[in-house]
C-alpha cells in the first residue's frame, strides 16, 4: 500500500491541494495520474455518489394506473423505472413488474421509442422473457408497461 502511496504522490505526481497551497490554483482538483490532467474532485465524487435527486425517478408509492398500484421501486436505468406493482382492483391478487418512464417531459422521440418497446414486448411469446400483461398511459400522458413480475425467479 506504501509503494502504491508513493508512486500516487511521488515525483511528477502531486495533489492539486498541496499546489493550492503553494501557487493558489487547482483548488479541488487532483492531477490524473495516467493523462496528467488535473480532474475537479467534486465532479468526481458526484458521478461516484451516483444519481442526483434531479435525476432519480420522483417516488410514485401507491399510485394506481388502471387496476394496478406502485408498491415500491426496483430499479431504473436511462430511460425509465420499474416499480413492483400489484393488482388493486379485487378481482384477483397479482404483482408485477411496472415499468414507466421517470422523466415526465419525456421528448416525444423517447415517448415513441417507449411505446415501441411495449409493442415488441406484446408481439414476443418465448419461455424467457416476462410476459407482458397490462399497458397504458399515465395521467400524464407517459406509457406504461405491465410485466410478469420475475422477483426470487432462479
Amino acid at each position: 500500500m506504501m509503494a502504491l502511496q508513493r508512486n500516487v504522490t511521488g515525483p511528477g505526481i502531486s495533489s492539486a491541494r498541496e499546489k493550492d497551497s503553494r501557487k493558489g490554483r487547482f483548488q479541488g482538483t487532483t492531477r490524473d495520474p495516467i493523462f496528467g490532467k488535473h480532474v475537479d474532485t467534486s465532479e468526481m465524487a458526484a458521478i461516484l455518489r451516483g444519481p442526483s435527486a434531479a435525476h432519480r425517478a420522483p417516488d410514485l408509492r401507491g399510485l394506481q394506473l388502471g387496476p394496478w398500484r406502485l408498491c415500491r421501486p426496483l430499479g431504473q436505468g436511462g430511460m425509465g423505472a420499474v416499480w413492483l406493482g400489484e393488482r388493486c382492483d379485487a378481482e384477483f391478487r397479482m404483482r408485477v413488474a411496472v415499468k414507466l418512464l421517470k422523466n415526465p417531459l419525456a421528448s416525444p422521440q423517447l415517448v415513441e421509442r417507449f411505446k415501441r418497446e411495449r409493442q415488441f414486448l406484446a408481439d414476443l411469446s418465448h419461455p424467457n422473457i416476462a410476459v407482458l400483461h397490462d399497458g397504458g398511459t399515465t395521467p400524464q400522458g407517459l406509457p406504461y408497461l405491465v410485466m410478469e413480475s420475475l422477483l426470487g425467479a432462479a
